[in-house]
């Protein structure tokens, strides 16, 4: 029985096991709170264990290194292989990355164009109330 479940049933997903029952032991071993246990495993950890328990050897990692690869790029917050490539993937990767840089980034840019913007108000004003130039004699 075991190794037809083995051989022919798709894995659950991990986080879907930690959903069904003894979240909180499993929090507690892991000195963690079960009100974030679920969300860290339901993103990348997922992907990861379920491409290693792929029943096709072409579908899993090609090498221990490989599943050690993905492993340290999710705990870095990179990309990890496991998943597919999407733009919106990769740019939240990169936004939870450098969240500091791309805030001071937003913050310099908001800063010029409120500049930018005063500026030009300050010379539409400055040229609505100058006199009229002054006109040398014929």
């Amino acid at each position: 029985e075991i190794a037809r479940v083995i051989c022919e049933e798709e894995p659950t997903l991990p986080s879907a096991v930690i959903s069904e029952g003894n979240v909180e032991t499993i929090s507690e071993v892991r000195e963690g709170d079960s009100v974030h246990l679920r969300p860290r495993l339901e993103d990348d950890l997922d992907h990861i264990l379920l491409k290693a328990l792929q029943k096709g050897p072409s579908r899993r990692y090609s090498s221990a290194d490989q599943f050690r690869e993905d492993v340290n790029r999710h705990l870095t917050g990179l990309p990890v292989i496991a998943r597919q490539d999407a733009g919106w993937y990769r740019a939240r990767k990169f936004i939870r990355r450098h969240q500091m840089g791309l805030a001071a980034t937003v913050m310099v840019a908001a800063a010029l164009a409120l500049g930018l913007f005063t500026i030009l108000w300050q010379t539409r004003l400055a040229l609505k109330r100058s006199p009229a130039p002054l006109r040398a004699p014929p």
